[in-house]
């Protein structure tokens, strides 16, 4: 299901007549689908659904940047369409499919996928084959599998979100060729201690 939010992504003010309205998937879908008509005159960042023909043209027009980051959902059809070398935005996706993966790993460029909660041992092993850097920021916990998977990307890897990390998920990004971005879990535990000390002082 979609929730529609009037301005939620930049300078969409067509979506005041349909906002706080939701969606099931494919239900008056075509009211907020990206289509080449569109293109003319609307955001591409601004809809949550995009045909195969408009991405298409994004793609073809040789962009430094594409910015989706209003699609809530990826279809293999549409990512295999992304290859070329571009930053490619699609922060809005909180899932991804293991074909979807497949389809971005021809990607070269940064690829946004901020959004996503949830990674796969299968799309991990897809994602690792892009080249650039790869932004999933929003994963809260990951497997060894996936660290494992995820070691053999090259480029920026950025995993910010994350609240722990086993031994064994660790060693394995260790091995990542390219700047792995975690949270400071050390610099949180050195906080406390600090505190503390500063308590014992008193």
């Amino acid at each position: 299901m979609v929730r529609i939010f009037g301005h939620r992504l930049g300078n969409c003010h067509w979506l005041d007549q349909i906002a706080g309205t939701e969606l099931e998937a494919g239900e008056d879908a075509t009211a907020v689908t990206l289509t080449p008509e569109l293109l003319e005159t609307e955001s591409p960042q601004c809809f949550p659904y995009a045909t195969t023909e408009a991405i298409k043209i994004l793609v073809d027009q040789d962009p430094s940047d594409i910015d989706l980051s209003g699609l809530a959902e990826l279809v293999e059809q549409a990512a295999i369409l992304f290859t070329g070398n571009y930053d490619l935005n699609l922060s809005g996706l909180d899932s991804i499919s293991d074909e979807a993966a497949r389809g971005l790993s021809k990607h070269t460029g940064t690829l946004d996928l901020s959004g996503l909660k949830i990674l796969s041992f299968g799309a991990a092993e897809h994602l690792a084959q892009h080249k650039g850097s790869l932004n999933l920021g929003s994963l809260t916990e990951i497997s060894d599998e996936v660290a494992q998977a995820l070691s053999k990307h090259h480029g920026t890897l950025t995993l910010t979100g994350l609240t722990s990390l086993s031994d064994t998920a660790a060693e394995a990004l260790s091995k990542h060729d390219g700047e792995v971005e975690l949270p400071d879990f050390d610099g949180e535990e050195d906080d406390g201690d600090a505190e503390e000390d500063e308590e014992d002082e008193e």
